[in-house]
């Protein structure tokens, strides 16, 4: 079952990122942020490559309760692994990625911080 919403906004009293991408498809994830207009993306993963990048990026491990891990900056044409699966936001280095430890929350784009939605694997777990 796919993601309700193809975008959203992360939100913590003190960081907003809107219009995130919600990869909900293998081609979704394949590009990540070589997607036109994309300028972060979200997804549930075990790694990250930059190989087709020609910048550096940004790469935030999200837990599934909410909790911001550290933000790693991963060269081009790099894999990163990570113990678990786990969400990952993706985005670009002048985004300022969300403070290690806050716990952030998952609105449907351009909505108010009253409609909440957990992190969710979408692909083993019904909405």
């Amino acid at each position: 079952m796919k993601p309700p919403y193809r975008r959203v906004r992360l939100w913590h009293p003190e960081w907003v990122l809107d219009d995130v991408v919600v990869a909900d498809s293998h081609r979704t994830r394949l590009l990540g942020l070589n997607l036109p207009g994309a300028r972060a993306i979200l997804f549930h993963t075990a790694s990250v490559h930059t190989l087709t990048m020609r910048v550096p990026i940004r790469v935030t491990p999200i837990g599934d309760d909410g909790r911001v891990g550290p933000s790693l900056l991963v060269p081009p044409r790099r894999i990163r692994s990570f113990p678990d699966r786990t969400w990952i936001l993706e985005s670009f280095v002048d985004i300022d990625g969300p403070a290690r430890g806050i716990v952030v929350q998952v609105l449907p784009s351009g909505f108010d911080v009253r409609v909440t939605h957990t992190l969710r694997n979408s692909y083993r777990e019904p909405l």
